[in-house]
């Protein structure tokens, strides 16, 4: 009677005991011929994270403040607004995590909220003083302040990305754009507390005193909910497209230059920079020309400014793709056959 032997050892495949490599396009470390279990919330998770804050959001804006006039309720719908489009990104990024990244998810998360914080600060600790230095007033901004203050920006997120790499062990492209875009995210997120309470306290219960007055529709400003809620969800549907992108770039280039723990300040480097604070400063300030050029309350004016804001963000997660797919090839050829054996 036949039974099923295992082979000899002499007679096994010489790689038989090698892993498979990470699929860094999945979020699964080792491929499996099992379905895998599965994780967290699942794929598509981080929707469910951002129907949460977004609703809590919507309720607290629109109904205690539109309906019911809680006045006091207001700072709570700021953090939630500002932080629901990053909430759902944040979930995507962890959840792409692999064990082969050496970057656990919880440090992701701290990465995002105080480096985020730690940049924003930074940022407005600096551009106050390089506005005086500059000659500018509380009445007047100097034009040269204009074009510096988008580059000084991006030095502040870029200084607190190379403090976080100290203890990234493993410093590739791959992991630049996550600790890159962790930070941006979090940089945007507290700019857009701030722009929040800007817009309340322009409003101040009445017509706001907004950038935004060129939309048509006038009766949606009636409120200083609907102002909150329409400058809230405008400025997190784009929020994606720009410093988190922007970061991740630059970040991913600084990443792929290190050697060990020495930073290397290449011509690539300083391309992709300067690259990138030209759009930043183009997303700033083309709106701004077309309402000086346009009045305010012009849809032309409008219509220009998300032209940009769209073609910009499409440009940028365009690269961002194309530099996502590489890094990902060169993060799986990196890794040495040996470390791939199965122990035991």
């Amino acid at each position: 009677m036949v039974t099923d032997q295992p082979a000899p050892p002499s007679e096994m495949s010489p790689t038989s005991d090698i892993a498979p490599p990470p699929d860094f396009g999945s979020s699964q470390p080792y491929a499996s011929a099992a379905k895998p279990a599965r994780k967290w919330l699942g794929r598509f998770g981080g929707l469910i994270v951002f129907a949460i804050f977004a609703g809590v959001w919507a309720y607290l804006l629109l109904v205690q403040l539109l309906v019911w006039h809680f006045r006091s309720e207001v700072p709570l719908p700021f953090g939630l607004g500002a932080f629901a489009m990053a909430a759902l990104f944040l979930y995507q990024l962890c959840y792409r995590l692999t064990p082969a990244d050496g970057i656990r998810p919880r440090v992701l998360l701290l990465v995002f909220f105080f480096g985020g914080l730690a940049a924003y600060t930074l940022s407005r600790l600096i551009e106050p003083l390089l506005e005086v230095a500059l000659g500018g007033t509380g009445e007047k901004v100097p034009l040269a302040f204009a074009w510096l203050a988008t580059p000084t920006e991006e030095l502040c997120k870029i200084a607190v990305v190379i403090v976080i790499a100290r203890w990234i062990a493993i410093k590739s492209a791959r992991n630049g754009l996550f600790i890159g875009a962790a930070v941006g995210f979090g940089f945007a997120a507290f700019e857009n507390i701030e722009k929040g309470f800007v817009t309340f306290i322009n409003a101040d219960g009445g017509y706001p005193l907004s950038a935004l007055q060129y939309v048509p529709v006038k009766a949606l400003f009636a409120h200083v909910a609907s102002t909150l809620a329409f400058n809230t969800a405008l400025r997190s549907v784009l929020t994606p497209f720009a410093h988190p992108i922007w970061t991740a770039l630059i970040a991913a280039a600084i990443f792929a230059t290190y050697r060990g723990n020495r930073l290397r300040i290449t011509p690539i480097v300083v391309i992709v920079f300067v690259s990138v604070s030209v759009v930043h400063a183009l997303w700033d300030f083309l709106p701004q020309i077309f309402n000086l050029v346009f009045l305010p309350t012009s849809n032309t004016a409008g219509l220009l400014s998300y032209l940009v804001y769209v073609v910009l963000g499409t440009a940028g997660a365009i690269v961002w793709n194309v530099v996502r797919r590489r890094a990902n090839r060169a993060a799986a050829a990196a890794i040495e056959p040996e470390s791939l054996i199965v122990p035991g």
